[in-house]
């Protein structure tokens, strides 16, 4: 088998799901005026993908490492085509809500199963390996809302975005056939015990719950509330969160090269200190096209490793159980991603999407201290016991 085959394999797959994660944010404004959605409704369908990743996860993982990566990243291809061309399709809110479901089942597979891949052949270098494969991620990401831009001023029309989005899982789809996958390392020194056992696993879910929040902010909220700003008219609110993904993509390039030398216990530290201090300072500048800007995308490149480089972290602990352990971590930002912008929506409802940088502060608040409590006392104790 080619390693770089099947490199470029994983690194196409984070990229089809970077699109499938970012395209509705841009085109939400023009969705809710073609499907007469109000702000919570079209909260739900951007929690709609992380609700198909929540069924996915509950045994999605412990299916892959039963059955084979194979056959369990094959299903998932055809779930997240059939649910791109579907919303393509989609003339009803209801519809557009299942079929984005359906794309998140394939979402939560392709992200399970490729996290799982990475661990089992990335060896002592997780945190780059994992860095450099959600870096693909956020290609994606900063693509797609450059094709929903494309897609509105050509079409008039937000569907086509979803139409072309859906030929890459068909391509994945067809390098995954063509290879031989291989399954879990096998160490005869991994630690003895359930790992749900420990509080570790679960502070690193916690982690990444939090985290999925801010990015949720972003690529759900952000054209949102640049349409509120009275000078944001020279630049697109779709083309807003690519702002924040290209930030997020060069942060993972960075991360990539500095997280394994830190340590990532430091690693992870540092950067969510960092950035509560950039989302105090949002909060107390004025508003404006300037300081939205510049703080997204210094945001972007602190946070960028955070997700990442703990599931590096969590995978390290049990090389045997690749694919449950990510299953088990990709849980929490599922679970967050379907919980939290449905909430701001809410929040938005009530208050106006003004209230988005408090947000901001209060999530990077919490993460900091998640971080400190996972890194800077659970992991010490696991240590500890041996």
């Amino acid at each position: 088998m080619s390693y770089r085959r099947l490199m470029l394999t994983q690194y196409l797959g984070f990229i089809t799901i970077g699109f499938a994660a970012s395209i509705t944010g841009p085109l939400v404004l023009a969705i809710r005026a073609d499907l007469r959605l109000n702000y919570s409704q079209a909260g739900l369908v951007l929690s709609g993908l992380f609700i198909g990743v929540l069924i996915t996860v509950l045994l999605g993982g412990t299916w892959a490492d039963r059955f084979g990566k194979k056959r369990y990243l094959l299903a998932g291809g055809v779930f997240m085509c059939a649910g791109l061309f579907g919303c393509m399709l989609a003339a009803s809110y209801p519809w557009l809500l299942g079929l984005t479901i359906i794309t998140g089942i394939g979402f939560g597979t392709y992200e399970i199963g490729m996290n799982a891949l990475c661990a089992d052949i990335s060896g002592a270098n997780k945190g780059a390996a994992m860095n450099l494969l959600h870096l693909f991620f956020g290609i994606g990401a900063v693509i797609a809302p450059v094709l929903a831009t494309i897609s509105l001023k050509l079409t008039g029309s937000w569907r086509p975005a979803f139409g072309i989005i859906a030929i890459f899982p068909v391509i994945v789809s067809f390098l995954i056939y063509s290879l031989d996958l291989p399954g879990p390392v096998r160490n005869v020194e991994i630690k003895k015990g359930h790992p749900y056992r420990n509080w570790f696993i679960w502070l690193c879910g916690l982690t990444v719950f939090i985290y999925i929040g801010i990015e949720s902010t972003f690529f759900g909220w952000l054209p949102a509330y640049w349409t509120s700003l009275s000078s944001a008219a020279s630049i697109p609110a779709s083309l807003t969160t690519g702002i924040f993904w290209l930030a997020l993509t060069l942060g993972r390039l960075v991360s990539s090269r500095i997280a394994d030398r830190i340590g990532i216990s430091r690693f992870i530290i540092i950067i969510t200190g960092l950035g509560l201090v950039l989302a105090i300072i949002w909060w107390f500048l004025p508003d404006g096209v300037f300081a939205t800007v510049s703080v997204v995308f210094l945001i972007g490149i602190i946070i960028a490793g955070i997700f990442p480089t703990v599931m590096a972290s969590a995978t390290s602990r049990y090389p045997d159980r690749t694919a449950e352990i990510s299953g088990f971590i990709t849980f929490f930002p599922a679970a967050g991603g379907f919980l939290l912008p449905a909430g701001f929506g809410r929040v938005a409802d009530k208050m106006g999407v003004s209230i988005i940088p408090l947000i901001l502060m209060i999530l990077s608040a919490l993460i900091f201290i998640s971080a400190i409590l996972t890194w800077g006392w659970a992991e010490k104790r696991l240590k500890a016991a041996g």
